[in-house]
């Protein structure tokens, strides 16, 4: 696998670069973000990062400038439904940090109006990379999230349960007011499935 490359940047374009390493010229796909940083001109020196994809039919190589921009690459195409040319999308959609605020945040209605992302994908974005990136939400749909008194271990239920119920299909407003009203009245740890099953419930009387 190869991780980067050093060499004569040759061509860059919003889409794609060829950088020159040991005689051989190697196109690799990119996101504006990366174009944005690359030198302009016929550049002797460049580092780009490199991520192989393989799959039964080809190969390709997808460069990067900075290590989050890779990881949230990679992180990316393992959401049902989203490739690597729309990771490439989302990335020249939303700087890293603005990405990763709008997980934080659930904010669906902005990461949907990124090229090749609906609604439901971006919902599986909030829901799957959450965790994965270690950021907290703090509020879905821009419906503020409160904070339980039970500790760190109740608010991540809340959350988790929060965003399963809007993945549903349910409203974020009334998600968080029922969820948020069941882990108050429990005096006990509830387990997630319960907490679910137990909100579409109360949701559906």
């Amino acid at each position: 696998m190869i991780h980067h490359l050093r060499g004569t940047l040759v061509e860059r374009y919003p889409t794609h670069l060829v950088i020159e390493c040991g005689g051989v010229g190697y196109e690799a796909q990119i996101p504006l973000s990366t174009y944005e940083t690359l030198p302009e001109g016929h550049a002797p020196e460049c580092l780009v990062l490199i991520h192989h994809h393989i799959w039964e039919d080809g190969q390709q190589l997808f460069a990067f400038r900075t290590p989050q921009e890779r990881d949230l690459f990679r992180l990316l195409i393992t959401i049902k439904g989203i490739g690597p040319k729309v990771a490439l999308s989302v990335l020249s959609g939303l700087p890293v940090d603005s990405l990763r605020a709008a997980i934080s945040a659930g904010d669906v209605q902005s990461l949907s109006r990124i090229k090749g992302i609906g609604k439901r994908t971006a919902e599986r974005m909030v829901v799957e990379l959450r965790d994965r990136l270690g950021i907290p939400a703090t509020s879905v749909q821009g419906v503020a999230i409160p904070s339980l008194p039970g500790g760190a271990g109740a608010n991540v239920v809340l959350q988790d349960a929060v965003l399963s119920l809007i993945t549903l299909g349910y409203k974020q407003g009334d998600a968080v007011g029922v969820v948020t009203q069941i882990l108050r009245d429990d005096e006990g740890d509830m387990p997630l499935e319960e907490v679910v099953r137990l909100a579409i419930r109360r949701l559906a009387g």
